[in-house]
């Protein structure tokens, strides 16, 4: 059985994308993965997980330490830490765009800092790789745009975003790399 481990912050906006995710997996039979709102700056199980993802939420945690640390620690011993990290100098591509990460308290990372605090958190940084170039960066500036509009203008968006993806891959994109993704095992 999978679990998934999401913080929720004084506002509410992580309750309704929790209730919006149970709806659907719900709505498409998928019935081995379990939600649960927690905290994840306070204890939580000891060393009973393969993998923990953090995609895109360290800048937006407060004491940031302590999540690294509690992801860590529910982590088997070489249990894998993948997290998806805004760069600190990372700015916008497209004139208007917000320069600002979503809700974050930090304006990313460098990798060194990343590193010495996956390190204090008990984890060992195996891969670093630098993501999100022009190419992918004008595409979620765009999708951003278009959030809130019809179903109907962000499902003709999606050939977009995974064009943009394809394109980067291939090297077809410009500019510093805006965010990176971080692989860690526990020690």
């Amino acid at each position: 059985k999978t679990m998934i481990d999401a913080t929720p912050n004084e506002c509410g906006r992580d309750v309704e994308a929790l209730r919006q995710a149970k709806a659907l997996l719900q709505s498409s039979g998928v019935s081995n993965v379990h939600l649960v709102q927690l905290d994840l700056t306070r204890p939580l199980a000891r060393a009973c997980y393969d993998a923990v993802l953090a995609l895109e939420c360290l800048v937006e945690i407060p004491d940031d330490d302590a999540a690294l640390g509690q992801m860590v620690q529910v982590l088997r011993p070489g249990g894998l830490l993948l997290s998806h990290i805004p760069e600190r100098y990372w700015r916008p591509v497209l004139p208007g765009s917000a320069t600002i990460w979503r809700h974050e308290v930090r304006h990313g990372y460098l990798e060194r800092e990343v590193k010495e605090k996956m390190k204090h958190a008990g984890a060992e940084v195996t891969a670093v790789a630098r993501t999100t170039r022009g190419t992918v960066a004008v595409a979620q500036e765009i999708r951003d745009r278009c959030k809130g509009r019809s179903l109907k203008v962000q499902a003709a968006l999606y050939p977009l975003m995974l064009g943009a993806v394809w394109l980067e891959r291939l090297g077809a994109t410009w500019g510093p790399a805006r965010a990176m993704l971080v692989e860690a095992r526990r020690r």
